[in-house]
């Protein structure tokens, strides 16, 4: 990821380049209340994604973002908030690094 220019920062601040690191996430707590990109370009996996799917996933278009409402560890199931009621068009999604408050 290229640093962010010296004027988009705060005074004094250095930017320092982050290297981007693919790795796959399962359902915790971590999870809750963040928000997730979702990626089409893999369709539906329902197993790991190929060598040549991980070196393609950071180029690949998010086509949307859902926010995580809700984390069951008891289920291994997560409820999202989407921006419609249609199903998502993929299970592949992205999680930043970036939190937000509540």
């Amino acid at each position: 990821t290229p640093p962010a220019p010296t004027d988009a920062l705060p005074i004094g601040a250095v930017a320092a380049p982050k290297e981007v690191e693919m790795v796959r996430v399962t359902p915790s707590e971590a999870l809750d209340k963040r928000i997730l990109g979702v990626v089409t370009r893999f369709g539906s996996v329902k197993e790991e994604l190929s060598e040549q799917q991980q070196r393609e996933l950071p180029s690949a278009d998010c086509v949307g973002f859902v926010h995580v409402q809700k984390v069951d560890m008891a289920h291994q199931r997560v409820t999202l908030l989407m921006p419609n009621a249609v199903g998502l068009p993929s299970n592949v999604m992205v999680l930043g690094d970036v939190d937000l408050p509540e």
